[in-house]
C-alpha cells in the first residue's frame, strides 16, 4: 500500500491525469480541444492535404535539428512564452477580422459560386486560426510543466509545437494578404 501511495507522489502522474481529464472529460460545452483538431484536419487539411508534409515534417526536422543542437533552458522558455502570448492576441484579432469579412460578404449581392467560395476561404482561415490558438496554448502548457518533465523529448515537443505554430502562421499570413 505504501508503494501504491508512493506513487502519487510524482508530479508526472499528475500531469497524465490532468491531461485524461481535459480530453476525455465532460466539459465539451466549453473546452472542446477534440473539436479544434477535428475541424483542424477535416476542413484544412483533409482538403488540402498536400500541405501535409510543409506542415508536419518541415517542423519535425527543424526541431530535431534544433533539439540536437540546443536544449531548451529558461532564458528561451521566457522568450517562447512571451512570442506566443503576443501571437496569440494577434490571432484573436485575425478571426475577428475574418469574422467580418464574412459578415459583410452575405450582406453583398452578386455571383453565389464566389461568396460560396469566399465562405469556404474565410471557415478554412478561422479553422487555421482557432487551431493555432491551442497550440499556443498547447505550447505555454508545455512551457510551463518543463521544469517538471525538462529533457531533449520535452525540448524537441516545444520546438515542435513552436516551429508548427510558425507554419500555419504563414498560412495565415498567405491568406490574409491574398485578395479575396
Amino acid at each position: 500500500m505504501k508503494e501504491l501511495l508512493s506513487q502519487f507522489k510524482e508530479p508526472t502522474i499528475y500531469l497524465i491525469l490532468a491531461f485524461l481529464i481535459l480530453l476525455f472529460s465532460s466539459g465539451k460545452k466549453y473546452i472542446n480541444v477534440n473539436g479544434i483538431l477535428k475541424n483542424y484536419f477535416d476542413i484544412f487539411i483533409k482538403q488540402n492535404y498536400k500541405v501535409l508534409p510543409v506542415m508536419f515534417l518541415f517542423p519535425v526536422f527543424l526541431s530535431i535539428a534544433t533539439t540536437l543542437t540546443k536544449k531548451i533552458d529558461n532564458s528561451l522558455l521566457e522568450i517562447i512564452t512571451v512570442a506566443i502570448s503576443i501571437l496569440m492576441s494577434l490571432f484573436f484579432t485575425y478571426l475577428s477580422f475574418f469574422q467580418n469579412i464574412q459578415d459583410s460578404n452575405g450582406n453583398k449581392t452578386g455571383n453565389i459560386n464566389v461568396k460560396m467560395q469566399i465562405n469556404d476561404y474565410v471557415d478554412e482561415t478561422k479553422v487555421v486560426a482557432s487551431y493555432e490558438i491551442f497550440i499556443s496554448v498547447l505550447i505555454l502548457l508545455c512551457c510551463f510543466i518543463y521544469p517538471i518533465i525538462s529533457g531533449k523529448i520535452m525540448s524537441g515537443i516545444i520546438y515542435f509545437l513552436f516551429y508548427h505554430l510558425l507554419v500555419n502562421l504563414l498560412v495565415l499570413l498567405k491568406r490574409y494578404n491574398s485578395n479575396l
